[in-house]
């Protein structure tokens, strides 16, 4: 985690703490790094030029204490039971319902991460129609949050621990260990893997590397259905058989930038009020 504190512009200045104490207006990230497949550890990506300004987005609406620490307390089962059964269906909203986290999409994002300021914590991640991989960039990112890594107290830990830990918390998320095992993977027909991939909502590549991490055994055919690429793989799901077009609208979602309702009505209200400019909203708009 990193703590960046940006002051206010003019029109609002850096509020009295009061003395010593968490400042509710620092800017904590999370997950900024990409593993280096060369030297097997973790590089950490500079913080995006334009995080001030979606940091000031925050800051202008909102006045509230750091990020609670009420979030420690998830892990991946007790998230994953605290969701909806079908959560899949739309992600990111059920993120924001069920654990108070913004998720925002946008175009042009150079790596997805979580960050906390003025009492709200938010995943970002950039748009692609490559659902699968961003519904484990959601899950990861929820994983560095429900850890508690922007809790203000939260110790200072190695990227690498961090990365893993975070990993292994979209793994049980998305791909419970109590369900995968429960399969078969020596006799499945083509249709009933493809159907498992498109419910869990990731990847062939994922689905694969749990495989390997429970030490389940696995057939040949399994093997090489898993080695070919997500897309191909679900279009032979019988849930897709029966409804074509239901690859096409996740891969739309998953493509189209979003942003949080409550961040923008906060704005919308606040300047109908006259206590802010529009300044911020516009930009939230034209990312």
């Amino acid at each position: 985690m990193t703590v960046h504190r940006r002051s206010l512009d003019a029109a609002h200045p850096t509020p009295d703490t009061g003395g010593p104490g968490p400042d509710p207006f620092a800017v904590r990230v999370a997950g900024r790094h990409l593993y280096d497949r060369v030297t097997h550890g973790y590089v950490r990506l500079d913080e995006p030029s334009w995080l001030t300004q979606l940091a000031l987005a925050y800051e202008r609406v909102y006045a509230a204490p750091a990020v609670p620490a009420v979030r420690n307390a998830f892990n991946a089962a007790r998230a994953r039971d605290a969701l909806a059964p079908d959560f899949l269906l739309d992600f990111a909203t059920a993120v924001e319902a069920t654990f108070d986290v913004d998720v925002i999409r946008l175009d042009n994002v150079d790596g997805d991460f979580a960050f906390g300021t003025a009492g709200h914590a938010a995943i970002v991640v950039g748009t692609t129609p490559n659902w699968f991989f961003q519904n484990w960039s959601m899950a990861h990112e929820l994983g560095h949050i429900l850890r508690g890594e922007l809790a203000d107290q939260s110790p200072v830990i190695g990227a690498r621990t961090s990365e893993r830990a975070a990993n292994a918390f979209a793994s049980e998320l998305l791909l419970p260990a109590e369900v995968v095992s429960s399969r078969d993977w020596l006799e499945p027909l083509e249709a009933d893997v493809a159907d498992f991939v498109w419910e869990s909502g990731v990847s062939t590549r994922a689905l694969a590397s749990r495989l390997r991490s429970l030490k389940i055994e696995t057939s040949p055919g399994v093997r090489a259905m898993l080695a070919s690429s997500t897309s191909r793989l679900v279009l032979r799901s019988s849930i897709l058989l029966k409804d074509p077009s239901g690859l096409q609208r996740r891969a739309a979602a998953s493509s189209t930038p979003r942003l949080p309702f409550d961040l923008v009505d906060a704005h919308r209200t606040a300047i109908a009020e006259g206590r802010i400019s529009s300044d911020s909203l516009d930009w939230l708009l034209a990312s």
